[in-house]
């Protein structure tokens, strides 16, 4: 909404200047404009989710190392690519688990089939199995590991 705002007011602001203007000089300001507001939505998109961001899962090692993740709700963890943290390391099944939120906080939950499960602060969560987060703690999932921030806002 705000990149929307920013953006519709320059589109504004360089339509009325060039109000007056010749129709040609009028078509090439209303295609910048439209960049513009483009533009200003793209840039936003990512400062708003890291804003509304309640936690982070960060991959310390494997071969998605230095990625970072936004939790806002669900982020769904496995080695398919349409998972929301895709893991294409040994051990690492199709859709090994998910990191969501709960009332008390976040949970990581193994999903059945993972099989080896997973670890989590050092405590082996078979599948099925679920285990609470708090911010800090190291989650192995197959040769990936994992960690849990919580954001404080």
């Amino acid at each position: 909404v705000a990149g929307g705002l920013v953006g519709g007011l320059l589109y504004e602001g360089l339509t009325l200047a060039f109000l007056d203007s010749s129709d040609r000089a009028q078509m090439v300001v209303g295609g910048v404009g439209l960049v513009l507001v483009g533009a200003c939505i793209g840039a936003l998109i990512p400062l708003a989710r890291q804003v509304l961001a309640a936690g982070e899962l960060r991959v310390l090692r494997g071969q998605q190392a230095g990625l970072t993740r936004e939790v806002n709700d669900t982020v769904t963890i496995g080695r398919y690519d349409g998972c929301d943290l895709y893991l294409p390391d040994a051990g690492v099944a199709w859709r090994h688990g998910l990191v969501r939120r709960v009332a008390s906080g976040f949970q990581f939950e193994v999903l059945p089939g993972a099989e080896g499960g997973a670890l989590v602060g050092g405590q082996v969560v078979l599948p099925g199995g679920v285990a609470a987060l708090a911010g800090g703690e190291r989650i192995r999932v197959g040769e990936a590991e994992l960690e849990f921030v919580g954001l404080r806002r």
